[in-house]
């Protein structure tokens, strides 16, 4: 009976370049993998940001309701017997209410970094910006619902970099292309949401409203 080979001798361990080589194997699949899972990362905060929108637009629409078809101001705007004007709340704390109490609210996109930043969505503020609790000898009737012409043409809230608001007139100063393809969400006022680049959208010269029915469509709903 021929002798058993001992255990060890069949065993041989790693050459150097063969280590090398399977370090080098995983740095290639470590570098082919992470701009993919970057990819899915920034994807995933854009789906987040666009269920976001949709709990915006349903606490919305409650306030809509609850205010006889009344549009929530982008801000408050108090005015005093001299004629003196103060800015008050903006839409956000309007909406707060209608919002689930046991989450924090939808007002913080998922795609942003800056941590002390709350709120990273701005409101179209052509829509009802002058506030209900304004004394009526200098508060216009507030818009409602059913005054919108086009509401699938106009935007209400968009991606923006901090601001509550988003103007015509500044608005690559306060719009923010935060997700994949340098795009930013935008919630129009009939309820859909909508991903665009900043160059497919109606934005007129830097600082001059808008005044062609392109623009107005998007900005103040007049087809």
């Amino acid at each position: 009976m021929p002798p058993s080979t001992p255990p060890c001798a069949s065993q041989r361990g790693f050459t150097l370049i063969e280590l090398l080589l399977s370090v080098a194997l995983l740095v290639v699949l470590v570098a082919l993998l992470l701009p993919a899972v970057s990819a899915g990362r920034k994807q995933a905060a854009s789906t987040g940001c666009v269920n976001n929108l949709r709990q915006i637009y349903t606490a919305w629409a409650l306030f809509v309701s609850d205010h006889a078809n009344s549009l929530p101001p982008y801000r408050d705007f108090f005015v005093d017997a001299n004629g003196k004007t103060t800015n008050g709340s903006g839409w956000g704390e309007h909406l707060r209410p209608y919002y689930n109490k046991t989450t924090k609210p939808p007002t913080r996109c998922p795609g942003e970094w800056r941590a002390e930043v709350t709120t990273t969505y701005g409101m179209n503020p052509n829509i009802s910006n002058k506030a209900t609790i304004q004394p009526p000898s200098t508060n216009p009737p507030p818009e409602k619902l059913f005054m919108v012409p086009a509401p699938a043409q106009r935007f209400l809230i968009m991606d923006s970099l901090g601001q509550i608001r988003v103007t015509s007139t500044a608005f690559l100063s306060e719009a923010a292309p935060r997700h994949p393809g340098a795009t930013l969400n935008i919630l129009f006022m009939d309820g859909h949401i909508e991903t665009r680049t900043v160059a497919s959208l109606p934005i007129p010269a830097n600082g001059v409203s808008p005044t062609s029915s392109f623009h107005l469509a998007f900005w103040r709903g007049q087809p």
